[in-house]
């Protein structure tokens, strides 16, 4: 049985639908709003229970002793996830986020981090891990792993490292902001890595490289430039930078490969949050199983295109079967 272990954040989303996100002191009314989890360790691994309910997903993160806490647990436990690693911190709440989306479906958050940032080295036997991959995410959001280790430049790359000393694979991803901290916080950690499954924006601020022009196109030579310049700063085995045109993949030693992604139907977007994390389970889904390159990107793509039809981060999760329908069916966008 392939085995998989998710570590990070773990959250309650409030997506709040609006009409227009309001300009500073205007105002906006909230048309509905639900709860759902959130997070990496949340919507990555649920994703990936859905895809296929015969991989043995387990979690490790920091929840507070709380209604939003016992809320994540209850979510995992529909998807038989093994929660058993998941730390109760008695001191600080659940981690939450304020998900606005607007009428085309564009987000905007406001993150409290709670437990989340409490969670750190200390918190993880790494002698007891038994997986093949041990994914974690997010970067820029993990205060405890994020912050500067003396002799690795930074916490998580330090763990990140002692991981790989016992022959289990490492993953990350990181999470879209504002700001200027993407090198100092993720290229540590990179020589550390195995798979990094990344959105465009997030790459060029990690490598520098300007992933789209002035207009927003994307500069395909520039991403290819960027995906060598992942490798060139240590990463092990693969890269997948996704965006919504198109997916770019390299594994090391092989050639770099652009694979369109599917026509979306923009009349039946209900919100973009989580469809990253939909592409990264639906990408582990690929690595996991030594998929093609093409087959890899294909089912993260439309892994994430079910998510965008759905309202919250996790409820458009659905089984490999649907996903290879769509791929069978859904017209590709020209490169």
């Amino acid at each position: 049985m392939k085995k998989i272990t998710f570590c990070g954040n773990m959250i309650v989303d409030s997506n709040k639908l609006i009409d227009i996100y309001p300009s500073l002191g205007m105002l906006s009314k909230i048309k509905t709003e639900s709860y759902s989890v959130g997070g990496s360790a949340c919507n990555t691994s649920i994703d990936l229970k859905a895809i296929d309910s015969d991989i043995n997903v387990s979690v490790i993160g920091k929840i507070g002793d709380d209604d939003k806490g016992k809320f994540i647990l209850n979510e995992y436990k529909k998807y038989n996830i093994d929660i058993s690693k998941v730390i109760i911190d008695r001191e600080h709440a659940t981690s939450y986020t304020d998900c606005m989306v607007d009428a085309q479906g564009r987000r905007t958050f406001f993150q409290y981090g709670g437990a989340n940032d409490y969670f750190g080295l200390e918190d993880i036997n790494i002698d007891n891990l038994d997986c093949d991959i041990l994914h974690i995410g997010y970067l820029l959001l993990l205060p405890q792993f994020d912050a500067k280790n003396d002799k690795y430049g930074t916490n998580l790359a330090e763990f990140l490292s002692k991981v790989r000393q016992k022959n289990i694979k490492t993953s990350i991803d990181v999470v879209s902001e504002e700001g200027d901290r993407f090198q100092n916080v993720v290229i540590p950690s990179l020589k550390h890595c195995d798979y990094v499954v990344i959105n465009e924006i997030e790459s060029g601020k990690i490598t520098g490289i300007a992933p789209r022009d002035e207009n927003g196109v994307l500069i395909k030579d520039n991403l290819k430039l960027i995906i060598e310049k992942l490798f060139e700063l240590g990463v092990q085995d693969t890269v997948i930078i996704h965006s919504p045109e198109m997916g770019i993949i390299k594994r090391k030693r092989k050639d770099i490969k652009l694979i369109p992604s599917f026509v979306v139907d923009k009349t039946r977007i209900v919100s973009s949050v989580g469809a990253g994390d939909a592409f990264l389970a639906g990408s582990l889904y690929g690595l996991l199983n030594n998929l093609s390159d093409e087959e890899i990107v294909k089912i993260g793509h439309a892994s994430a295109i079910f998510n965008l039809y759905a309202k919250d981060s996790i409820s458009g999760a659905t089984n490999v079967y649907e996903i290879k329908k769509l791929i069978k069916t859904g017209k590709e966008n020209i490169l």
